[in-house]
């Protein structure tokens, strides 16, 4: 049975992927600050734990997933926020590969979160694993938790980023938010109505994330978002 360990296990994407993986009949282990929700939002078959140090030598962990990080677009980006945004980002992901690398027997396979922020504003272009970036806050941020994901390389690692666009789900997610407006009348198009919202399904991300922790020739950057993206 595959030992698979998740950060960021409670959150939308987490907590769904938890009850596919113990579906599949896969051993699952959370690293969250909140134990008393992973049994609740997880699966009761999940194990919580909140310090990486829980894990045994002898437990060996076969795929680490890392999808922790407070919520992009919830506050304004002051200094503060933005402080808060890179640790829960690059000082954890940089943590995780400090914890992989003192290992003797390390994961097969290291799966990062990262976001279609990388790109930043590309206007109207169809943009692609191998496009350029626009040099904003959102790619800084996206490159250097990306940049730390990829040092497990250097220890035989295989290394998945997906960069994620905005998650459709009705039980969280953007969607949620954007109801009230609209119930109460007040929706409509957020300024010109031209901005670009690439998009993925709840499910979809799910899947994908277990496509590549099956397919062992997966490595790379992976867009995680519909191929025909919307304009708000």
């Amino acid at each position: 049975m595959k030992h698979i360990l998740i950060t960021g296990g409670t959150g939308l994407i987490g907590s769904a992927l938890c009850q596919q993986l113990i579906k599949k009949h896969y051993k699952v282990t959370v690293l969250s600050r909140h134990l008393n929700t992973v049994s609740k939002k997880c699966n009761p078959q999940v194990r919580g734990i909140t310090s990486l140090s829980e894990i045994m030598d002898d437990d060996t962990v076969d795929v680490m997933i890392n999808l922790a990080g407070e919520p992009i677009a919830d506050k304004r980006w002051s200094t503060n926020r933005k402080k808060q945004l890179e640790a829960s980002r690059i000082d954890l992901t940089r943590e995780l590969i400090q914890w992989m690398a003192n290992k003797q027997i390390k994961p097969n396979c290291l799966i990062s979160g990262s976001a279609i922020g990388w790109y930043g504003d590309g206007g109207d272009k169809i943009l692609t694993e191998q496009s350029q970036h626009h040099d904003e806050y959102t790619h800084h941020l996206c490159d250097e938790w990306e940049k730390q994901a990829l040092r497990a390389q250097h220890f035989g690692i295989r290394v998945c980023i997906i960069r994620t666009g905005l998650v459709l789900a009705r039980q969280g997610g953007f969607i949620p938010k954007m109801l009230l407006p609209f119930k109460l009348g007040l929706g409509g198009q957020l300024g010109d109505g031209e901005q670009f919202m690439p998009w993925i399904h709840l499910i979809d991300i799910v899947n994908l994330i277990i496509f590549l922790v099956e397919n062992s020739q997966a490595n790379g950057v992976f867009n995680a978002c519909s191929p025909r993206p919307i304009s708000n």
